[in-house]
């Protein structure tokens, strides 16, 4: 399973509220590929809420799975803050140029998921 995780929020399987036994906690902004990988194969990771912003793909290892520590309260993002100074007024429409979009994608806890929009 590969995450790709630019231009997209892509929300990973959720636990009921608590983390799972021996899961390995991960504060807000500290889902790396190196904790993916300090973790090892078949270990659960356990996000505490809020927003993971990503900006690079992450690959986690066989058997891995990402759960929330409350019912859909982490959101794994690849988006980008621009400030107000990168947009321009264009044909009615504030624009951001230089832009490509990914999709979404999401898994169930079960492991199923859909992808949305050319990821």
């Amino acid at each position: 399973m590969v995450l790709h995780m630019r231009g997209g929020i892509t929300e990973i399987g959720n636990e009921p509220a608590g983390c799972p036994p021996s899961s390995i906690a991960v504060p807000v902004g500290g889902l790396t590929q190196a904790v993916l990988s300090a973790g090892g194969p078949n270990a659960t990771f356990c996000l505490e809420p809020g927003t993971y912003r990503q900006t690079s793909v992450l690959t986690p290892l066989a058997g891995q799975r990402i759960v929330s520590r409350l019912p859909r309260q982490a959101v794994i993002s690849g988006a980008t803050l621009q400030p107000a100074a990168n947009w321009t007024f264009s044909g009615g429409r504030w624009v951001l140029s230089g832009q490509t979009q990914g999709g979404s994608v999401y898994s169930d806890v079960d492991g199923s998921g859909n992808e949305l929009g050319n990821p």
